[in-house]
């Protein structure tokens, strides 16, 4: 669990172990070999482009960071969208299934109007289309579901 939640600190925290075991078993002067590699980069003046480099480094890493987290949120967003959707789909077709008693006593009766049996099927099929074409929208924003709603109410 704590791997988890402090992974990368963790894995730093491993490395710099090994590399200062290293260190110290080989007798290796790291600040100085750093501070011979500025002076060999100051003939060049290279050493001015560490600190920008630096920086944009880490600029990049926290845009990276911010990116995968908002891509993570709309996935789950997706998630759950497709999950209602599927539950709403679930429900409002067992509710269509079981009406089909009612239209099964309507046609039955010789007093229910013919016309309001073939207007009670031009609903429950017009209502199965909109919950299958709603479940199948490709982009799923909040705009987008209520344009599909008022194309759909037309």
């Amino acid at each position: 669990m704590l791997f988890r939640v402090y992974r990368y600190t963790t894995i730093t925290t491993i490395s710099m172990l090994v590399l200062l075991a290293y260190i110290f078993t080989f007798d290796i002067e790291l600040f100085e070999m750093l501070v011979d590699a500025s002076q060999r980069m100051e003939a060049y003046e290279l050493d001015e482009l560490l600190i920008p480099a630096f920086l944009i480094s880490l600029a990049l890493a926290f845009d990276i960071y911010r990116r995968n987290k908002h891509i993570k949120l709309q996935n789950e967003k997706l998630k759950i969208y497709r999950s209602m959707t599927h539950a709403s789909h679930h429900i409002l077709n067992n509710f269509l299934n079981q009406m089909q008693l009612f239209h099964l006593e309507a046609e039955r009766s010789p007093y229910f109007d013919p016309n309001m049996l073939a207007l009670y099927d031009k609903v429950s099929k017009s209502a199965a289309m909109q919950i299958q074409k709603l479940s199948e929208l490709e982009s799923i924003t909040s705009e987008r579901i209520l344009e599909f709603i008022k194309n759909t109410e037309s």
